[in-house]
């Protein structure tokens, strides 16, 4: 089986280093809104599904000669889709729609060779059934495939190639496989069929059964890594271990090696269910990562094996393969939908993980009506309860948790954001803007200091002694990132303060539960939506300075650290501008990067410590403008010999992590 283990492989992994390569390409052109990232979502998980959907429905109606001249057939015609290089033509213009223009450059770009990649591991396994061969250890090394892919691109594909050679490389690899598919095709052209009795189809039970044990693991792995990016450790590559372990479930069951043994892994999993729901609604464990971390990255582990190893004990007779795994990327398509998309339309906050962990009671109670003996039915049927318990306990605390501190609450593809209230009683009584458990500004609620700059917005902190330096006429200021809207209590009669903000509910928020753009004496503009592509469409608005600081989860907007983008804010600026980076992070080091980007345009970056919370990078045409009082007090040189700055065609996040 060596040439269809290495035809499946290679797919495999092409298939999934497609997506972070894409999305790299379109980034700089569509921005990071959330309408581009569900566009991404939903065409890759169409995708998926139609590339099973069309290895099912081949298998089933035709023969595997047939499926053999068909499937080389679309692989070949596929290659004229290649080099993976989105056409310039696809690029927005203003008046574009540029949704539509995206999903035409995801179909055009990628879209026949991803569906074709992903039914090539069905479909050669069912070549496989004809000559009498078991096929379902290739599933396990699709899926080791995917791990290998997974772990690949940020380490030893992103930091060294740039993405146009990336892209290049990709196609050659494609259309490596695509020889090899057509090789095995040739091989096998005289295998004759193995006689054997028909195959019963499954039944509707059956596939509801498949596509609900995918769905659990699957939009339980989507809340939890959200979750740990969100409210745990937004540390840039979190995302990896779970779903490195939620692939590995399948590679450990359908290997065929090991034995599944129900009752076992139903008391683990329920185990597992209610560590989770109790450990997320502890708060002396806000702010653990060292705990939580191991512990749901674990507990999906042993949900996944759990779920996974019903599926690889349920699975159908060899010959109905293409209408199990078909269910298996449609159930997981629905869960991951569900969690990404439906939730934030239907939910206010994340209850996701605790309601999921409720959800878990289903294919746990699919195992006990499984179970023969009263006592392990008995067993089962209390797992399945427990379950249910822990994760309704989880859905119910977080309300208590909030408690009476909360002023709002708002959800949307973003995340979730919520105003509360800090010293009530006391001079210091003052609202706090979280995402997540990042704190975005707050804001003073008595009226003497409502109008008083605070947290990384002090007078004595980099930005306002930037301000202070500004001249003394009627300033023009930009600020990508509103937040609460702090920047706009510097302003004076006769400024100007323009704020790029990319999320429509902080936009509510800063309006309805702080005051300090109300109370501002500045003219106050917001432009919504991505900050790069709105500055790439306006003509230049001459800016005294521009703040950026835009920075939430796991890691900063990529697109907007890129030299490509510091050209674009120097276009904006005036000769004696200044721009201020916001580079404090507990879990990447930019300084240098965004210094090296700076200086990239022509422009001279040092490193702002103001002594409080946060860390800039300053940067101004001449050495001359950052030696101005009081901002040159608490300015360094920073040391860029050797820092190649990111591009938009090479990022290496990588580089950044802390040594």
């Amino acid at each position: 089986m060596a040439l269809p283990g290495l035809a499946v492989l290679l797919s495999a992994f092409l298939l999934f280093l497609v997506q972070p390569l894409i999305g790299r390409l379109v980034l700089p052109w569509f921005g990071g809104s959330a309408a581009v990232w569900t566009a991404c979502l939903v065409f890759f998980q169409t995708g998926l599904v139609l590339g099973y959907g069309y290895a099912a429905l081949s298998i089933r109606l035709l023969s595997p000669a047939n499926q053999r001249r068909l499937h080389v057939t679309l692989l070949g015609l596929s290659l004229l889709a290649l080099p993976l290089l989105p056409d310039a033509a696809w690029k927005p213009a203003d008046g574009d729609d540029a949704l539509l223009r995206l999903a035409g450059l995801l179909f055009a770009t990628a879209g026949a060779p991803y569906l074709l990649l992903a039914a090539t591991g069905p479909l050669v396994q069912s070549w496989l059934v004809a000559t009498g061969r078991t096929p379902w250890r290739l599933f396990a090394v699709s899926n080791a495939a995917s791990i290998a892919a997974l772990a690949a691109y940020p380490v030893a594909i992103e930091p060294w190639f740039t993405l146009h050679l990336q892209a290049m490389l990709w196609s050659a690899f494609y259309l490596l496989a695509a020889l090899l598919v057509a090789l095995l095709a040739w091989r096998t052209r005289d295998a004759v069929p193995l006689p054997q009795a028909a195959a019963a189809p499954p039944t509707a039970a059956q596939v509801a059964t498949w596509m609900l044990l995918a769905a659990i693991p699957t939009a339980l792995l989507v809340a939890i890594t959200e979750y740990l990016t969100r409210d745990v450790a937004p540390v840039p590559l979190l995302w990896i271990p779970p779903l490195a372990l939620y692939l590995l479930s399948f590679v450990v069951w359908f290997d065929g090696r090991l034995p599944f043994h129900r009752l076992p892994w139903m008391v683990l999993a329920a185990a597992a269910v209610l560590a989770m729901s109790r450990a997320m609604t502890l708060t002396r464990f806000t702010f653990e990562p060292l705990v939580l971390v191991p512990l749901f990255a674990g507990g999906l582990f042993v949900v996944c094996l759990y779920c996974h190893g019903e599926l690889a004990r349920r699975r159908p007779d060899p010959r109905r393969l293409g209408a199990f795994y078909f269910s298996l990327a449609l159930g997981g398509a629905i869960g991951g939908l569900a969690v990404a998309i439906a939730a934030p339309l239907v939910l206010s906050r994340h209850f996701d993980v605790a309601i999921l962990l409720a959800a878990t009671a289903l294919p746990l109670a699919i195992g006990a009506m499984s179970l023969e003996r009263p006592v392990a039915k008995g067993i089962g049927v209390a797992c399945a309860l427990a379950a249910l318990a822990g994760g309704t306990y989880g859905v119910t605390r977080i309300y208590v948790l909030d408690g009476d501190r909360l002023v709002s609450v708002q959800r949307n593809f973003y995340g979730t954001l919520k105003v509360e209230e800090e010293g009530i009683g006391t001079p210091d009584h003052r609202r706090e803007l979280m995402h997540g458990a990042v704190l975005h500004g707050a804001q003073y609620v008595t009226p003497e200091r409502r109008r008083e700059t605070t947290e990384y917005y002090r007078t004595e902190s980099a930005i306002g002694r930037a301000v202070a330096t500004l001249p003394d006429r009627p300033r023009r200021i930009a600020v990508v990132g509103l937040g609460p809207g702090t920047v706009a209590a510097y302003g004076r009669a006769g400024d100007l303060i323009v704020f790029y903000e990319i999320d429509p509910a902080i936009i509510a928020v800063a309006k309805r539960d702080f005051s300090f753009l109300a109370d501002s004496a500045a003219e106050i503009e917001i432009v919504p939506g991505d900050a790069r592509l709105s500055l790439e469409r306006e003509a230049s608005r001459r800016y005294d300075l521009l703040v950026l600081d835009a920075f939430a989860g796991n890691a900063p907007p990529l697109h907007l650290l890129t030299v490509e983008a510091f050209g674009l804010y120097v276009r904006h600026m005036v000769a004696e501008g200044v721009i201020a980076v916001q580079v404090s992070s507990k879990f990447l080091e930019l300084d240098a990067l965004v210094a090296a980007a700076a200086q990239a345009q022509g422009w001279i970056g040092e490193l702002a410590t103001d002594g409080i919370i946060s860390t800039w990078i300053v940067a101004a045409r001449e050495r001359e403008r950052l030696a101005r009082s009081p901002l040159v007090e608490v300015l360094t040189p920073v040391d860029t010999a050797g820092v190649r700055p990111w591009s938009d065609d090479f990022i290496d996040l990588m580089r950044a992590l802390p040594r």
